[in-house]
């Protein structure tokens, strides 16, 4: 029969590129594989949308303690950086842009932690309470930060990483709440209330979160309606990520409506615990009522924008990361998200710039340089991408993505070798990291080292005994080496991995017609040639139609002379 077996690598869904379809090998005979394929989308990690993350770059953290008493809870946002993107397992293809995802900031002794920000818009920054100064009322900062992407590549031969977004936020600075004097305080049970009040704001000051819940819920219990009480719970319960408690406490504040406390802040510490609690529809109503307040609010922009990334609305993220850059030139990190966004919507050329703009801003925003280097590939500058992601590595040893893009950089420019180191220190970090082991036993299959490959993509199965594009892979080299049964039982398990690989049905089909099984090789014809039509693949289900009507003529043939 005149087909020949194809290979399965992943392929990409970036926004600017369709996935490469399968091509045919070039073997000429059914026991010799051909160069790899692109797996199907299922094998493609999704980055994550812009989420705030620590941003290493402008790490601000509370104002130090002043020895003043008080009532007053002050916070202040620590910028998030965007968290770089890990490639996917996938062949050598395009690859999708890191998005920016949030990266919680923890807290340290004596230090206010970042909120945890919701799924995919970037990270938003955690509140930071100041002690207590006066008996005036209490003004509350709301953290807000962004976080970077991740994608997933593959193509033929080329396995290509894709990018996860990893953001190493800066330690934010320690914070100690003043020391509160005594103050009396009016209303219900005032004095007590107060003293609760301070004794949670020190605990709070020391890094022991809970212990400051546990007076600030003795204050509340003495006073139902003790406003700063539930805006220092709140920031409290912000910092441990307990997201809804914090939500509760923000609302009831807002019920309150105390004069002494500044609702604009406490709708943007709303929004991000909504944010942090994938509640996108109400984080934006909360950034809404911010800039309603506010109409020149950065952090509220920033923050909206995320929302609006992480429900899919990439171009309402783009237009509120542009109002971010109107108030902030030097953002770098509106510049990241906004590269992000782009790329989403697939303006690549767009994204590249403001990736670059970022990097000028801020010659060591690493995630900046993977995400550049992510587009650079997706065009097909090998070489950029490779100096980009060199550039992210040298700021970052441990960069598994960053290694794991450029092994895929450097496969798709020839350099196996590279690629197989590449691959190979991704490994180092992540022993069971199936995308790497799976990169490189493309690599190895590509120098021609086949058993190599094998115990690569032998790896992958015990790690992920579903992964169908490693049986396909590995029944391909099996095929070429001459074992056919070793060669059908991969088809046969890849195909019970995933019942769409029609690469699986086709590659069996080969082994079956060379074997003289026509009936089996037939129905393994039918069934790809009918997944084929089902995926639009117009130029696989023609050139498999020759296949079929020779194969119905030998099992006609066959039943005749039997």
């Amino acid at each position: 029969m005149p087909d020949r077996v194809r290979a399965q690598t992943s392929s990409t869904s970036t926004p600017s590129s369709a996935p490469t379809q399968p091509q045919p090998s070039s073997a000429k005979t059914p026991t010799q594989p051909s160069s790899l394929t692109p797996l199907p989308n299922e094998f493609i990690e999704k980055a994550p949308g812009p989420i705030r993350t620590p941003d290493p770059r402008k790490v601000t953290g509370p104002s130090q303690p002043s020895s003043t008493s008080a009532e007053k809870a002050e916070v202040k946002p620590a910028q998030n950086q965007p968290a770089e993107a890990k490639p996917a397992q996938t062949k050598v293809t395009e690859t999708k842009p890191a998005e920016a995802k949030p990266a919680q900031t923890k807290p340290s002794a004596g230090q206010a932690a970042p909120a945890k920000p919701a799924a995919q818009p970037a990270k938003p920054k955690a509140p930071t309470a100041k002690p207590p100064t006066t008996p005036k009322a209490p003004t509350a900062k709301s953290p807000t930060t962004p976080k970077a992407p991740t994608a997933k590549p593959p193509t033929k031969t080329k396995p290509v990483a894709q990018p996860t977004q990893k953001a190493a936020p800066k330690a934010v600075k320690k914070t100690q709440p003043a020391k509160p004097k005594a103050a009396a305080k009016s209303g219900k049970g005032g004095q007590q209330a107060l003293a609760h009040l301070r004794q949670g704001v020190e605990k709070y000051g020391k890094g022991n979160f809970k212990g400051a819940i546990q007076d600030y819920d003795k204050a509340i219990q003495i006073n139902g309606n003790y406003a700063l009480a539930y805006v220092n719970r709140g920031y409290a319960h912000t910092v441990l990520g307990n997201s809804k408690s914090a939500i509760a406490d923000y609302t009831k504040v807002i019920q309150l409506n105390p004069k002494n406390i500044e609702l604009t802040k406490i709708y943007l510490n709303r929004g991000l615990a909504f944010a942090a609690a994938k509640n996108y529809p109400a984080a934006l109503q909360d950034f809404n009522q911010v800039l309603q307040r506010d109409a020149k609010n950065p952090e509220a922009y920033l923050n909206r924008g995320r929302a609006h990334a992480a429900s899919g609305n990439h171009l309402a993220a783009i237009q509120d990361y542009g109002q971010v850059i109107k108030f902030q030139p030097k953002s770098a990190l509106a510049y990241f998200n906004r590269g992000v966004a782009y790329s989403k919507v697939g303006d690549n050329a767009t994204a590249l710039a403001d990736y670059s703009k970022a990097l000028q801003l801020d010659p060591k925003y690493a995630a900046a340089l993977y995400n550049r280097g992510l587009v650079q590939l997706n065009q097909g500058n090998s070489q950029d991408a490779i100096a980009d992601f060199t550039a992210s590595i040298q700021m970052d040893t441990k960069y598994a993505a960053a290694y794991k893009n450029r092994g895929t950089a450097h496969l798709k420019a020839g350099n196996t070798e590279a690629a197989i180191a590449d691959f190979t220190q991704a490994i180092t970090f992540n022993a069971e990291d199936t995308l790497a082991y799976y990169n490189r036993g493309i690599a190895h299959s590509t120098a021609g080292q086949n058993e190599a490959a094998i115990a690569d993509y032998s790896q992958v199965l015990k790690l992920d005994p579903k992964f169908a594009a490693a049986y396909t892979n590995r029944g391909n080299l099996h095929a070429a080496q001459g074992d056919r049964d070793a060669a059908l039982k991969d088809y046969s398990q890849a195909i019970e991995a995933n019942p769409e690989n029609a690469t699986a049905y086709n590659n069996r089909a080969l082994i079956h017609s060379a074997l003289r099984q026509y009936e089996e090789a037939l129905s393994d014809y039918q069934q790809a040639a009918k997944i084929y039509q089902g995926q639009g693949s117009t130029q696989d289900y023609e050139r498999v139609q020759p296949l079929i009507t020779e194969l119905k003529k030998r099992v006609e043939r066959q039943k005749n002379q039997s």
